[in-house]
């Protein structure tokens, strides 16, 4: 009867009570209601990056890497896979990996080249990481033969001479090289080495001597091989080298063929009165007595002029072989003041030879049947209004023997005590003048260059300023090829067969050569006679 209406009671309580109220009387621990899994394995693979370190050629290294799981679940390595043909795969774990719990890959190394690289994948059930790269780093502790220099160049060696340069044969490597055999190329070159084989610790070297004893001038280019034990075979290393004599591989001579003999003689001087002129105003001063000398040995009627001023006027009288002292006379013309055009040398002297006629200020001095010679010294570019080409056109005009000798700055660069003379030295070559340097004036010798434009005649011998190779010689006349000449050696000279015209240019170009005493150096054939052919 009670029982019966506890229970009528209970079944009246509202759902929501009676859930709550079984709830509340569970004391067994089991407690109803959702669960979770939590549980994944976690990767992680020390080191990042196995490194082998050196290793010799034909060795074998071993390294490990090792997997934790610092996950809650087993993990399950899946596969692993090597890339890089230095690097194997040893063994790796072949069950499931615990939580807590580590394994071990094993892996080995032999070297292929100097530095290999490659990777170990790792796969596995990681969500995060199914995929695990480590990098695979090694070396072989190889010989490596390095020349130095490389490439030899042994510059200019003078005929006759034997030049030699070290070159070592250095080990960069990490293992003993051993240097087996060497071989050079190349005419002339010749090798100082010990005999092989040698064994070159690492950072040592062996040291050889390459030697140039040059027969011929010109350049020689030759190759120098090294066998060795280092894996990348036989090394080279250019060689070059130029055989010279007195600095120099070829020659130009030219030659103005002479129009003379005049007899009459009228030079006209133009000096840049520039301040930076004044050693040479002394230098032309101490020295015109030689032209003098030179013209009145000739038995040519000769007169000197000297213009500064911006008219082309002569500076004093006309100096001739009645005047009593001629390098007084000529210093006192140089002693008076330029005009305005101080550095415009054919501007002044085409207007002194247009004021010789005419009944200008030079009267008297163009005389007919005279060689007239315009003297510009310089260490200045010419730097007159219109190009040198306008001012050569008018002297020819008025004075057609008129021939321009500059005496300037070498072409290109001048030198260290003048500029280039461009514009004079192109006016000299055109009216078969002549070119002579003040970078190094010997100026007695200039002016007997001088003198020669007006008391030589046509000529069939040109003598050389240097000794050819007969077989590299050239000729041209007026830029025309020419064959009709002979090369004496016993002169060492150009003899034509025929009479070049005259003021015609003649051209000789050739290499140079040298008499080595029968040691064989410089045998080309100098000292035999040859021809134009």
């Amino acid at each position: 009867m009670g029982h019966s209406c506890c229970m009528r009671a209970l079944l009246a309580l509202p759902p929501l009570f009676l859930l709550s109220s079984l709830q509340g009387c569970n004391d067994t621990g089991l407690t109803a209601g959702k669960q979770t899994n939590d549980a994944i394995p976690d990767i992680v693979v020390t080191p990042a990056t196995l490194d082998f370190g050196p290793v010799p050629e034909g060795g074998v290294a071993d390294g490990q890497v090792v997997i934790e799981n610092v996950g809650n679940a087993a993990l399950d390595v899946t596969g692993m896979s090597v890339d890089g043909a230095a690097f194997t795969l040893v063994s790796g774990p072949t069950v499931l990996v615990g939580p807590g719990d580590v394994a071990t890959v094993s892996l080995s190394y032999t070297p292929v080249n100097a530095d290999d690289s490659g990777f170990l994948t790792i796969k596995s059930n990681d969500p995060d990481t199914p995929s695990l790269p480590v990098a695979l780093v090694g070396r072989g502790a190889f010989p490596v033969l390095e020349i130095d220099p490389s490439p030899v160049d042994l510059g200019q060696t003078e005929l006759c001479d034997d030049e030699g340069r070290t070159v070592a044969f250095k080990n960069v490597g990490e293992a003993d090289l051993t240097i087996t055999q060497t071989l050079l190329s190349g005419s002339a070159l010749s090798l100082d080495e010990p005999a092989w084989p040698q064994t070159v610790a690492p950072g040592d070297q062996v040291d050889v001597t390459v030697h140039f004893a040059p027969g011929r001038v010109g350049g020689v280019a030759g190759e120098l091989w090294v066998d060795s034990n280092d894996p990348a075979g036989a090394r080279k290393a250019t060689v070059s080298a130029q055989g010279v004599v007195d600095g120099r591989v070829s020659v130009t001579d030219e030659f103005r063929q002479p129009d003379g003999p005049w007899d009459r003689t009228d030079v006209m001087f133009f000096v840049d009165r520039s301040c930076s002129m004044k050693d040479d105003e002394a230098n032309l001063q101490r020295n015109i007595g030689i032209l003098a000398d030179e013209l009145s040995a000739a038995d040519s009627d000769w007169q000197f002029m000297v213009t500064i001023d911006d008219y082309g006027c002569s500076e004093g009288d006309f100096i001739t072989p009645e005047t009593a002292d001629v390098p007084a006379a000529f210093g006192a013309a140089l002693a008076t003041a330029p005009g305005s055009y101080t550095e415009a040398g054919l501007t002044i002297t085409t207007r002194g030879l247009e004021r010789s006629i005419g009944g200008g200020c030079n009267q008297g001095f163009l005389r007919e049947d005279s060689k007239t010679l315009i003297v510009t010294v310089s260490d200045e570019p010419e730097q007159s209004p219109e190009d040198w080409s306008h001012y050569t056109a008018r002297m020819r005009g008025v004075a057609p023997s008129a021939a321009v000798v500059a005496v300037v700055g070498d072409l290109p660069d001048g030198c260290a005590t003048a500029e280039p003379g461009s514009g004079y030295v192109e006016a000299a070559e055109a009216t078969g003048g002549v070119f002579l340097s003040i970078c190094d004036a010997d100026w007695g010798e200039y002016f007997s260059v001088v003198g020669e434009l007006a008391t030589s005649g046509p000529q069939l011998v040109f003598p050389l300023s240097a000794t050819p190779d007969p077989s590299t010689i050239g000729v041209s006349i007026d830029g025309e090829t020419s064959s009709a000449w002979d090369y004496e050696a016993t002169d060492n000279s150009i003899v034509f067969r025929s009479q070049p015209s005259a003021l015609s240019l003649i051209q000789v170009d050739y290499d140079l050569t040298r008499d080595c005493g029968g040691s064989g150096a410089g045998d080309s054939g100098a000292g035999d006679s040859g021809a134009g052919d």
